[in-house]
């Protein structure tokens, strides 16, 4: 599924999977903020994923 990901972030539409997405892979897992997703705000979702990533 995400073997090769460095990190999954799930839209805030599917939040309500996020536990059954973390027991599928191995990378650090979180949804997308619906704000920053709403608003399309690409910056801020790089930077969810940057700081998941511990960079």
């Amino acid at each position: 599924m995400a073997k090769d990901a460095d990190c999954v972030l799930l839209g805030p539409q599917v939040s309500y999977r996020l536990a059954e997405v973390q027991g599928l892979v191995a990378c650090p897992t979180a949804s997308i903020d619906m704000r920053t997703y709403g608003m399309m705000d690409g910056q801020k979702a790089l930077e969810q994923a940057l700081e998941l990533i511990g960079e």
